[in-house]
């Protein structure tokens, strides 16, 4: 039997999920696309069993909760992720010796600039990072993990093309390694690429030949893509232009 969905209200309100089904499969990537404030960031952190205190889920299972701990990380976007107190070298020290893997100077400097940050943010502290940089920061902690799953925030939120593809060739190489990623995101370049390649046009990779799958979120609910462009144009065509303005 199908598990049922999330649901999901804030401080005794209305449900911002209703019944939400987050898809989630090794070696490939979902993207999940929304208007600001529709609740993507809840979707993630449910799926993650780190919701807020004003947050309960009222229904349904995560489709990770049977695999908490090392298996399931999630990112948030933003400086908001990492210890202002201490350097982001130091906290990916910390993270890669959690889980049992070496953590030299070359191997800080290594993952740093896997996602296009120059090696001396190993000493910077975060409240020293731009926007762009933290969420860049804040996705290297997650990959020096051994996750099975990866949770993600707006990754390339703030970036320019060709930071954002060096990000997005680190996430394709994990996806590769077998590891399940979910990125809520408004980044249209990845969202226009994964409908073409779902209908089979020739165009820009931005995850290479990794599978990957849009998905919408739409009154608690996430629908495959193109589904939820069909049922948004016929019923509510005002959300669709918000959210490709978004």
């Amino acid at each position: 039997q199908e598990p049922e969905g999330i649901a999901v209200a804030y401080d005794g309100g209305p449900p911002i999920l209703t019944d939400a089904k987050l898809p989630l499969h090794p070696g490939s990537i979902t993207l999940l696309e929304a208007p600001s404030g529709e609740g993507k960031s809840t979707v993630l952190q449910a799926e993650a069993g780190v919701l807020p205190l004003a947050a309960r889920q009222t229904k349904g299972m995560s489709a990770t909760a049977s695999q908490r701990g090392v298996e399931v990380v999630y990112a948030p976007s933003g400086v908001g992720a990492l210890n202002p107190v201490r350097k982001v070298g130091a906290q990916l020290r910390q993270t890669l010796r959690t889980h049992g893997a070496s953590a030299s100077r070359a191997d800080l400097e290594r993952i740093i600039t896997s996602v296009g940050l120059d090696a001396s943010v190993v000493d910077m502290y975060p409240g020293e990072l731009s926007g762009g940089m933290a969420r860049r920061a804040s996705l290297v902690l997650a990959l020096a993990t051994p996750a099975r799953i990866l949770l993600l925030d707006e990754p390339t939120g703030g970036l320019d093309r060709d930071a954002s593809q060096v990000v997005c060739d680190a996430l394709a190489e994990r996806a590769a390694q077998g590891t399940a990623i979910a990125i809520a995101t408004h980044d249209m370049r990845l969202l226009e690429a994964a409908d073409l390649a779902a209908d089979g046009v020739a165009h820009e990779r931005p995850f290479g030949e990794v599978p990957v799958r849009r998905c919408v979120l739409h009154s608690g609910r996430i629908m495959d893509g193109r589904s939820a462009d069909l049922h948004l144009a016929e019923n509510h065509p005002e959300l669709l232009e918000e959210a490709s303005r978004d």
